[in-house]
């Protein structure tokens, strides 16, 4: 795993020539959530592709405003972010800033680890009813 918290693989992946990212995006399907700090306004996403800069979402429902906070539910990490484009349902985030969840962080952004602790939770309960869903059935001790 890497210092992102979300790649599997390390090894640096050649870029095209035409790559205007600052770093190269790896294929990624994580559950997310765009919140705005101070409103109560928040829609979940799928993140497709991921890099230390910036991710490409989908999302379903509304548009994204100018100034979003990505949480990777996975990662445990916020992500103050910019709207590089958007092409519905899917938009382009340049990241400003990385914030990881889970610890000591700016008092503004308590609402948003809120929000991460709830997801964090549901996400772990999903896990773990499919978990109980493939434990192969055993038949009863007479």
């Amino acid at each position: 795993m890497s210092q992102f918290g979300w790649l599997d693989d390390d090894k640096p992946k050649r870029r095209p020539s035409n790559e205007r990212r600052c770093e190269s995006r790896h294929r990624v399907l994580f559950t997310g959530k765009i919140v705005y700090i101070n409103t109560s306004v928040s829609t979940d996403c799928t993140i497709r592709d991921i890099s230390a800069c910036g991710a490409r979402l989908s999302v379903t429902q509304g548009p994204v405003l100018d100034e979003p906070f990505l949480i990777v539910v996975r990662a445990a990490l916020v992500h103050p972010s910019r709207v590089a484009w958007h092409l519905t349902p899917q938009v382009g985030l340049n990241f400003l800033e990385t914030i990881r969840l889970g610890q000591e962080i700016p008092s503004q952004l308590e609402g948003i680890q809120r929000i991460w602790a709830t997801l964090k939770r549901d996400h772990e309960d999903a896990q773990d009813a499919w978990r109980t869903i493939d434990q192969p059935r055993r038949p009863p001790i007479s």
